[in-house]
């Protein structure tokens, strides 16, 4: 597949869309105006592959439990032609030592604070963020975020995130004791309006001139938050079993942070161990 018929601006869009790991129904009508609206969208790959569902989709207004399922299907396969398209990365060890690298587990801060906040769809329903155990009220901390032991930053679910950026603007709260990179990472997550991973291994690297976050664990997947320069930070996805990232899309230095991965998950007894 040459680069002339890739359409690389729904590509960047459907990363944003599964970057949590969800396809929401509010997504399926973004990426839905998206291609409606933009020709040379729906004509060149992957719209020309996710079109035909997305205009069944049109044509009733309605996003049905099945449309959901095969758009998500064909999306997972976008992502891994994706992969596939860009050069394979050199899997030998890069010509760096590991040991060079800075290395700082994160932890959330305990503070003993609860914050409640309406529920994101409005309704009437009041959420708890509880800061001294880092628990929550919402449907997906317990389903997703409880596994993590607390002071873990994956117990982190939106509603945590928010309450965190909060109190951190609270004069009344202490905060000078919060490191650094665990106050940018809360920043971070809130600006990107994602919950952390529910993974038990965060760290912040710094090497070289480059510096990152990354999340693994006991999962196929670890994320990377990667400074892309003047603290612009990308989220990026790498596959630990298959090796690669996910669209092809790669931090700085992405070699490095590859073999960082795949050797620390290994070495932490995750999918590799």
């Amino acid at each position: 597949m040459s680069p002339d018929s890739i359409h690389f601006e729904t590509i960047d869009l459907i990363r944003q869309i599964t970057s949590d790991g969800r396809l929401e129904h509010s997504e399926v009508w973004d990426l839905a105006d998206h291609l409606n609206n933009n020709r040379l969208a729906r004509h060149r790959w992957p719209g020309s592959r996710l079109w035909p569902i997305i205009r069944e989709i049109f044509e009733d207004n309605v996003v049905t439990g099945e449309e959901m399922k095969m758009l998500g299907i064909e999306i997972a396969e976008v992502e891994e032609i994706c992969s596939d398209i860009t050069e394979r990365m050199n899997q030998d060890k890069p010509e760096f030592d590991l040991s060079e690298i800075r290395v700082s587990p994160l932890e959330v801060p305990i503070i003993p604070k609860s914050v409640y906040a309406q529920q994101r769809d409005k309704s009437k329903k009041l959420y708890a963020s509880n800061l001294r155990d880092h628990s929550c009220s919402c449907e997906d901390w317990p389903e997703i975020h409880e596994v993590i032991p607390t002071p873990g930053i994956g117990r982190l679910c939106i509603h945590l995130i928010d309450a965190l950026r909060e109190v951190y603007d609270d004069p009344k709260v202490p905060t000078e004791d919060w490191p650094d990179p665990v106050t940018n990472l809360i920043y971070i997550l809130n600006r990107f309006r994602v919950p952390a991973d529910a993974l038990l291994h965060w760290q912040f690297l710094e090497w070289k001139k480059h510096e990152a976050y990354i999340a693994f664990g006991a999962a196929e997947w670890a994320t990377v938050f990667a400074n892309m320069g003047k603290d612009r930070y990308e989220r990026f996805g790498f596959n630990l079993l298959k090796r690669r990232w996910s669209y092809g899309a790669q931090p700085p230095d992405a070699n490095l942070l590859a073999y960082y991965l795949t050797h620390h998950a290994k070495e932490a007894g995750g999918v590799l161990g």
